[in-house]
């Protein structure tokens, strides 16, 4: 009787924690296959040409010619103390990227692009 009793007391144990619900559940792994997905062909559909956007937009180029009577200051960030990246030759002209800091000018010439002083820059049409 006595061992009855002592088993009928684990079953409930064992019942109870099985009941627990704040233990958290057990991590299950699953693994994912990826099927192959075809490469991306080419349309016939027209690029956008540089002055052009999607939606139809046309961009304004703007173009700096720096008068500067010696090499300007290519910086990394406005003002005197960003880092010095290149120099803008006197004559030579750069496309205006921003004039929205009135003193720094963001320029870019090909790949390579900066901040220059405005007063050294003016305002010019681009030349294809």
């Amino acid at each position: 009787m006595k061992r009855i009793f002592v088993l009928v007391m684990l079953l409930g144990l064992v019942s109870l924690a099985c009941l627990n619900t704040n233990r958290p559940t057990p991590y299950v792994e699953k693994t994912v296959t990826a099927s192959p997905q075809p490469l991306a062909t080419r349309t016939s559909t027209p690029a956008p040409t540089a002055t052009e956007q999607p939606t139809g937009a046309v961009i304004v180029l703007q173009c700096v010619r720096v008068i500067a009577e010696t090499a300007e200051n290519l910086r990394s960030a406005p003002g005197v103390d960003g880092p010095i990246v290149g120099h803008l030759l006197s004559g030579e002209v750069w496309q205006l990227i921003s004039d929205v800091d009135p003193d720094w000018w963001l320029v870019a010439s090909g790949a390579r692009g900066g901040y220059a002083r405005s007063i050294y820059l003016e305002k010019v049409e681009c030349v294809p």
